[in-house]
Formats: structure tokens, C-alpha cells, sequence
């Protein structure tokens, strides 16, 4: 049997600026997980490999549909569109993140 995968109707467009940056960065930067013991992901930190998969979602012509993506789906985890499960959990409570999400540009 031959099962083809079919994105979501709203899942972001990735044809119009050609392939993303994340899909060139390390994966886990945008998947860190802390250790089974509690420790933080290898020596570096959960969060600095978030900081890093921040910084690339900025520079992306793709992280407000990336982020709009992620928004309407709360079971997402990782980084999308600049953002970690715990930002959209806030904004989704209509809270304020850190550091303020960059305003929307218009193309």
C-alpha cells in the first residue's frame, strides 16, 4: 500500500522563497529536550540551542506563517516561527512574551 503524506491546507507555503533556513540548521536546535534526569540537552543548554533557532527563525521569510502554523496547534513542540511551546502557550493566554515577538513584514 503506498501512503503519500498531504500537508494541512494552512500549513505554510515553502515554494515561494524556497527551502527555509531550518531545514539547513541543525534539528536540534529547534527540538532541544532537557535529559531524563532533569539535566539540560548535552552541555550547551536547552536554551541556548533555542536562542539559535530564534535567531534563524528572525531572518526567515516564512516565520509568521511558520508561527501562525504553530498557533492554531497547541500539541506542536519546538521552535516555530521564533517561537517555543511555552511563548505560544502565553500568547495564546494573551500575555506578553520576551523578548517582544518582531513586528509582522509586509511583502
Amino acid at each position: 500500500m503506498n501512503f503519500s503524506l498531504v500537508p494541512e491546507p494552512d500549513y505554510p507555503d515553502f515554494e515561494e522563497f524556497g527551502p527555509p533556513p531550518c531545514t539547513q540548521t541543525d534539528p536540534e536546535a529547534f527540538f532541544a529536550e532537557d535529559a531524563p534526569d532533569g539535566s539540560m540537552t548535552k552541555a550547551r543548554g536547552r536554551y541556548t540551542y533555542e536562542r539559535e533557532a530564534k535567531q534563524v527563525c528572525m531572518g526567515c521569510e516564512y516565520m509568521h506563517p511558520c508561527r501562525a502554523y504553530a498557533m492554531k496547534r497547541p500539541e506542536i513542540q519546538g521552535i516555530w516561527g521564533a517561537t517555543t511551546e511555552m511563548d505560544r502557550s502565553k500568547i495564546r493566554r494573551g500575555l506578553q512574551i520576551s523578548p517582544k515577538m518582531p513586528p509582522r513584514r509586509h511583502i
